[in-house]
């Protein structure tokens, strides 16, 4: 092995980590089988990232004369188990490519730590190197990552709980001038800002560089609040002291004030000085969300929504794009004529608004047709920047199951970014052009690490600020009493993996649990025995396959999943059934007696045709006959979810806020509009509704509610 890269010690590129020295390949510190010959192949690559290592010398380093082997086999036997434990894949390659009869080449970008510093994962304990001092380490201790559920501890109804955070934020020198060359890579220094642990996030730097406000849980008392530090050292401020979480902060451009978003009486956007003091935040407007001051400090523009996505926070439902003048006054919205606008940040000029957004979806986050949009400050006619093609062009992912790319901060002719290509989020720049407002590439990547890096924010000197995340998403369960509607016990954790796991469903009798997780180097649906722990892969499958949303039967003997365009449906030890339909739509639930699945079906694009809406139908798996369940003239319907005696079938409206219904069934016949039972008004986004013996358990935003099976409140 070349001495000099293996005195170095340790490679890292995406979420990996290699330690030639005591031959381990890591993934986010988790240890990755791979030893013996392929690991001998990926080290040989990784001397020579960007380079083609031919076979030749693949095979005289290795298997040299008079070893007496297959050649050809061998080495394509140790890339496939390469390709495997990094999730990678011959046709569409992020790591290792095939050069046809010629070798491979390492093509992600790679990263090496010199001799004297370990990294960021200590492999004996797999716990994070505080002591690194080696830059970037960006992650905090693991123990942490298990410290706390997220705020949905408060969501008194969920039976379910999801995305831990744990972030640090830090700083990057980014030099530019005005004659940047795109392609050039920029030049950074990184340093670390904050070492507290728990949550830390929503970093914003003032515009002079020389403070950074964040949200943290650093006091102890179990929220978040808004802290104050100075770039050059010192200890933080706390600005703010209330009980409700306080976060999403940004400076005006004087640096004198800080406006942030609360979740204090339902929410909303507070303004205050940086000088602190409790008590002294003011209200501007109820309901919004990531408030951003114009460039001269007179308006602040926001949205309000219902966010749908993690970690970077996005939109669906009522809502829309807001101003505020930061004085006084009453918040006026900016018409854009979009069913839903969300996200938005101001021009250079402070004349416009760029948001993400789309005009006819209710939701953009899982439309491949959605994008950035600049409108007039003063509302007008959106003018669409064609710039989720143009991310699209180079693997950028731009709508769910990834976290989808939402503009921070519009400088000069540049836009910065927090989007995920592969397994990492990292951070991007874009140019758009003045005038026309059309992005145009290429997409300049700025970080390589591996954590999920998000929320960039600029001062006028070049330093950036943005948040580190260490996300990892367990399954927890509340103990309730189902006909009070109370919580009756403490939150119990019932995943415990260093790796992402949700979307869980649980059987009638709470003894399986199914779930989508993170592992394997890939997606997969897995079953857990809550009575032994014990757990089972239902599917390993190989990316661009995203097994997704499963739903396990009453009786815990089937599973039903999606992946992609298609539901397929298992039973509970893995043997497939096979597949249920190909189409736009998720599996919702099981009949009690296991014949029919509830599901979406779209079919065609979203716009195609007005009457283009997600309608319920049924699919019995024996005659493999497919009936029409609900249908609306004008609303999607989702969320199906069968009564425990089979009479009933709850149901989610989006007319314009989410709603909830039920309806009897009657088996193979569609349930008219006339007989449906509203169990809510509208004014507040309900979704997910599931049956208890009694009644229904639901979540309502911004709280969760229970009620019975014909809208009584409980």
């Amino acid at each position: 092995m070349n001495e000099s890269l293996q005195s170095r010690h340790i490679v890292r590129f995406g979420v990996f980590e290699v330690d030639l020295a005591s031959a381990e390949l890591r993934k986010r510190g988790l240890k990755i089988r791979l030893s013996g010959q392929p690991f001998e192949v990926l080290a040989t690559l990784l001397e020579r990232p960007g380079e083609i290592v031919t076979r030749e010398e693949l095979q005289k380093k290795l298997w040299p004369d008079g070893t007496f082997v297959d050649f050809d086999h061998s080495l394509n036997t140790a890339v496939n188990k390469i390709r495997e434990a990094l999730g990678d894949s011959a046709e569409n390659p992020r790591f290792v490519e095939t050069l046809a009869r010629r070798g491979y080449r390492f093509i992600a970008p790679v990263e090496v730590t010199s001799s004297g510093t370990a990294g960021p994962w200590d492999s004996a304990s797999q716990g994070p190197n505080l002591a690194s001092s080696s830059p970037p380490t960006t992650v905090t201790p693991r123990k942490d990552v298990r410290a706390r559920p997220w705020r949905g501890r408060k969501w008194a109804a969920l039976l379910v709980l999801t995305a831990v955070f744990l972030i640090t934020a830090i700083a990057v020198r980014l030099w530019w001038s005005s004659r940047h060359v795109p392609e050039a890579r920029d030049q950074l220094k990184l340093t670390r800002l904050t070492f507290d642990s728990g949550l830390t996030t929503d970093a914003v730097i003032s515009p002079d560089g020389k403070l950074v406000a964040y949200a943290s849980d650093r006091s102890g008392r179990g929220n978040l609040d808004i802290w104050l530090k100075q770039i050059s050292g010192g200890d933080p401020i706390c600005l703010t002291q209330n009980p409700a979480d306080d976060h999403q902060p940004d400076f005006s451009p004087d640096g004198n004030q800080i406006v942030f978003r609360s979740e204090r009486e339902g929410g909303g956007i507070y303004l205050m000085s940086t000088l602190g003091g409790q008590g002294q935040e003011r209200l501007l407007a109820s309901l919004g969300r990531n408030p951003r001051f114009s460039p001269d400090g007179a308006l602040i523009a926001y949205w309000t929504g219902h966010v749908a996505s993690r970690p970077l926070g996005a939109q669906a439902g009522d809502g829309g794009l807001f101003v505020v003048i930061s004085t006084a006054g009453p918040p006026r919205k900016v018409e854009t004529g979009f069913r839903v606008s969300g996200s938005p940040i101001w021009s250079p000029d402070g004349q416009y608004l760029l948001f993400y957004g789309h005009p006819t979806s209710l939701y953009p986050l899982s439309d491949s047709s959605s994008d950035w949009w600049v409108v007039s400050k003063e509302g007008g006619s959106p003018v669409k920047t064609g710039a989720f093609d143009v991310l699209g062009g180079q693997q950028i992912e731009r709508i769910l199951p990834a976290p989808v790319p939402l503009a921070n901060q519009w400088t000069d002719s540049r836009i910065f970014f927090s989007a995920r290509r592969g397994d990492s989020v990292n951070l991007w720049k874009v140019s758009i052009t003045p005038r026309t407002w059309q992005v145009t590439g290429p997409v300049q990547q700025l970080t390589t690490g591996s954590a999920l890096e998000t929320r960039p924010s600029a001062a006028r000197d070049g330093t950036l600020v943005f948040s580190s995340l260490v996300d990892n998403g367990d399954i927890w369960s509340l103990p309730m009493a189902a006909d009070q509607g109370k919580v009756t016990g403490e939150l119990k954790q019932i995943t415990h993996e260093e790796t992402a796991e949700y979307q869980p469903s649980i059987s009638a009798d709470g003894k399986l649990l199914v779930f989508a997780a993170e592992r394997f180097g890939n997606r997969s649906i897995l079953l857990k025995d809550l009575e032994n722990g014990k757990e089972t892969a239902l599917t390993v499958t190989q990316a661009p396959k995203l097994p997704s949303h499963p739903e396990i039967s009453a009786d815990g003997t089937l599973v039903a999943y999606f992946d992609l365009r298609t539901i397929w449906v298992v039973t509970a030890r893995g043997r497939e059934v096979g597949k249920v339909c190909d189409g736009y739509g998720f599996a919702w639930d099981w009949t009690p007696d296991n014949k029919r699945l509830s599901f979406n079906r779209r079919w065609s694009s979203p716009g195609d045709n007005p009457k283009d809406k997600g309608t319920i139908h049924l699919r019995d798996l024996h005659s493999r006959k497919e009936t029409l369940l609900l249908e609306h003239s004008v609303s999607s319907l989702y969320q199906a979810n069968f009564s425990p005696d089979g009479r009933w079938v709850a149901f989610q409206g989006d007319q314009q806020t989410a709603r909830l219904f039920i309806g009897p069934y009657r088996g193979d016949q569609p349930i008219p509009e006339s007989e449906w039972i509203s169990l809510s008004d509208g004014s507040s986004w309900d979704d997910k509704p599931r049956w208890s013996p009694d009644g229904i358990c639901f979540t309502s935003f911004p709280t969760a509610m229970v009620s019975s099976a014909f809208g009584r409140s409980a």
